[in-house]
């Protein structure tokens, strides 16, 4: 199984350490960048990377805006929006740029985990083309290379 990434921005190390533990238990590495556009290049260097991106005060417009832009990248992974406590209005601003998922609790990080474990599967199946997976679901498309048939991808 490729190594799963878990690309963390924050400006400080706040969400580091819960992070760590929660994702202990599986083969996640953690990528910490201090900047959004550290975060973006990382982003864009390791597609199929999670990102979780702290929302503050001074970078919320920007983060929010590139939030948006990730989520449309089909070729990243979902982004999970973290914020201090305080912040809990910024919840339905972040899901409308995109956010997969929004906390300002550290103990509230098993649902990044479980996005983690949920995303990856279904990206590491190879992408077929329509026809191949409708072929490969009728009865008998077993037998259809006994018949010298194939079908293109």
């Amino acid at each position: 199984m490729p190594q799963l990434r878990l690309i963390l921005c924050e400006p400080t190390a706040y969400w580091d350490v819960p992070l760590r533990r929660e994702l202990a238990a599986q083969n996640v590495r953690l990528v910490p960048t201090r900047t959004w556009r550290e975060c973006r290049r990382e982003a864009e260097t390791r597609p199929g990377a999670v990102v979780a991106i702290e929302l503050t005060a001074s970078n919320l417009a920007e983060v929010l805006s590139g939030i948006a832009d990730l989520a449309d990248a089909p070729h990243l992974a979902p982004v999970v929006a973290l914020a201090r406590r305080g912040h809990e209005t910024w919840q339905t601003i972040a899901y409308e740029a995109g956010a997969e998922y929004f906390t300002t609790s550290p103990r509230e990080l098993k649902p990044v985990a479980e996005l983690i474990r949920r995303y990856v599967p279904a990206r590491s199946e190879p992408e077929q083309g329509l026809e191949v997976r409708l072929w490969a679901s009728l009865p008998w498309s077993e037998g259809i290379s006994d018949f010298g048939l194939q079908i293109a991808d």
